[in-house]
């Protein structure tokens, strides 16, 4: 059926005026265009059997050999005249793309807008700014020579596509209010679309420069295609279906309803071309207007798809979800009676958001180390202390190693304006591993340490030295007693110890800097041991005063608060003390 189909649809098979019963109509325009969009408001015939169409044709396809391009409306007025065919037909022999649209109205009862777009990647066809097709390269590809335009009105002789030729329904009128056509222009247009305005016809008179009349048929063709039934009358072209020896039109066309007037929008925002980052919130705005009644909606699109939809003015959708690539934004207003607008559209680019960039973490000092200047791989770095905000700096930073602990930063990439997710960069500030040397006379001696050691176990820690005992208030250890009874087991940092010695010796302690601050809240009322935590010698008046102490003391000296006789100041690095709290 797609071969005879084709042949109908080109309407192009030419023969001489034939004597048939039947006469319809043809008018095809004098000069060819390539690509553009063609607008026409159109209200087609109703009958079994009958077709009313606008088409592009290449000239000379039904040429014998001839390359065939065509791109097809066809308006069947069986059912109430409430469905249509799109096609495309290209190629030798002849290759078609049918498909059957129901809009959901009559095409036969009032005027509908209907619209052709062709570039060079696809093809669509609209009715009253609705999409009903669109085709995407194939078939596309293969229309590349200019096209002229033609409206006909016939009838086919295959039952099976258009259904009994209704005699009764003749005469049959396709009646035409203007044609509009736009040149391709991608992204030039008004507001950045891809089609400028070239020329309309209003139809007013019927222009011989621009249009001619058919005076021939083919053999599916039931009618000859007869001069007398394409006129132009109170501002329409008027197409007619009649029986031989009544063709012309004396009639009263029906008026296209100015009640009903066709809406305008144009996208104010963004800009034409304008570029954003794809986890941007495009915010569109659109003006749109009526010469009498009102709007009722404006539908915003992303290419085809619907995105969002305002019904009061001022027209404005938050674009959130817009993906990376090339878009077409589309705004279409509808009036309260159901009329649509042309579209507005304007193009923009949305670039994809980068990935972070690539870092090694976690970076580790030791305390009061120096360190260097924080690095990642990417392009236009910016750094930060914060996931989230913040102020960007341009230089990468430089950790400060002076406390332990971890320290957070965050760097981004900007590539094509578009900042990425930032990536984290833990910088851990370890103390430092230093040695401390103690030394231990024979007998009693009162000591501390400000060092971690790996290991705190006192028989680490005095190993190879000749201990006799070490005792805190509350605990003891003794040499050569059992173990069990040794309650004191480890040396804690920072604490007050007694060590009794049984030859002079050395005590050395590897690890890590202590730096926590003890006092005054490990202070206790009553007789205490307390030690040096600190890595250089601190004075007794940082932490202790007359609030929480009444004395400290040790081997070397005492200090009684609020004296006048005190010999020691200073709590001394590796020196141990007992304090009399508050």
């Amino acid at each position: 059926m797609k071969t005879i189909i084709t042949i109908i649809l080109s309407a192009i098979s030419f023969c001489m005026l034939a004597q048939k019963n039947y006469k319809g109509a043809e008018v095809y325009s004098n000069q060819s265009w390539k690509y553009g969009k063609v607008e026409m408001r159109m209200r087609m015939a109703k009958g079994s059997g009958i077709l009313s169409t606008f088409f592009t044709y290449k000239n000379g396809s039904e040429v014998s050999g001839a390359f065939w391009e065509e791109v097809d409306i066809e308006v069947f007025g069986k059912n109430n005249a409430e469905s249509f065919q799109s096609n495309i037909i290209t190629n030798n022999p002849k290759k078609t793309s049918e498909e059957v649209h129901t809009p959901g109205y009559s095409m036969g009862d009032a005027y509908h807008t209907y619209t052709l777009e062709w570039t060079p990647n696809y093809v669509a066809w609209f009715i009253d700014g609705v999409l009903m097709r669109k085709t995407i390269g194939g078939q596309v590809s293969e229309l590349t020579n200019t096209e002229s335009f033609r409206f006909n009105l016939w009838a086919a002789n295959i039952t099976s596509w258009v259904g009994a030729f209704d005699v009764n329904a003749l005469p049959a009128y396709q009646f035409v209010n203007w044609i509009k056509y736009s040149t391709y222009t991608p992204g030039t247009g008004n507001n950045g679309a891809d089609f400028t305005l070239n020329w309309t016809d209003d139809f007013n008179t019927f222009n011989t420069s621009q249009w001619s009349k058919a005076n021939w048929t083919f053999g599916e063709n039931l009618t000859d295609f007869d001069p007398n039934n394409a006129l132009v009358k109170d501002g329409y072209l008027v197409l007619v279906l009649s029986k031989a020896g009544q063709t012309g039109f004396t009639g009263t066309v029906p008026i296209d309803q100015v009640t009903n007037p066709t809406p305008t929008v144009s996208i104010t925002s963004p800009t034409a071309n304008a570029i954003f980052c794809s986890n941007s919130t495009i915010n569109i705005n659109a003006n749109a207007s009526i010469s009498s009644g009102s709007i009722s909606k404006v539908d915003f699109y992303d290419g085809n798809t619907l995105i969002g939809t305002d019904n009061t003015s001022p027209y404005t959708l938050a674009w959130t979800s817009a993906t990376a690539g090339s878009k077409t934004i589309r705004a279409i207003a509808t009036s309260n009676t159901n009329v649509v607008s042309s579209v507005a559209t304007i193009n923009i680019t949305m670039n994809a958001i980068p990935s972070a960039p690539t870092v090694v973490s976690p970076i580790s000092y030791n305390q009061n180390a120096t360190a260097l200047a924080l690095t990642a791989t990417g392009t236009s770095l910016l750094w930060y202390t914060v996931a989230l905000a913040g102020t960007a700096l341009t230089n990468a930073p430089i950790p400060s190693t002076a406390n332990i602990g971890t320290i957070k930063y965050f760097v981004s990439q900007t590539i094509k304006a578009c900042e990425s997710p930032r990536a984290q960069i833990d910088v851990i500030v370890k103390p430092a591993f230093i040695k401390q040397t103690i030394v231990l006379n024979a007998g009693w001696n009162l000591i501390s340490t400000n060092v971690i050691p790996t290991d705190s176990s006192i028989s680490t820690l005095f190993a190879g030295l000749d201990v006799q005992e070490i005792k805190t208030m509350d605990a003891f250890w003794r040499k050569d007693q059992n173990p069990i009874f040794n309650k004191l087991t480890k040396i804690t940092t920072g604490n007050g110890y007694l060590v009794n010695m049984n030859v002079d010796g050395i005590l050395t302690i590897n690890g890590f800097v202590f730096s926590n601050v003890i006092y005054p809240s490990t202070i206790k009322t009553g007789w205490q041991l307390i030690g040096c935590p600190f890595q250089t010698n601190t004075l007794l008046s940082t932490y202790f005063n007359s609030n929480n102490c009444i004395s400290i003391k040790n081997f070397d000296g005492f200090l009684i608060l609020n004296g006048t006789t005190n010999s020691i100041s200073n709590l001394e690095v590796g020196k141990g003390y007992l304090l009399n709290g508050k």
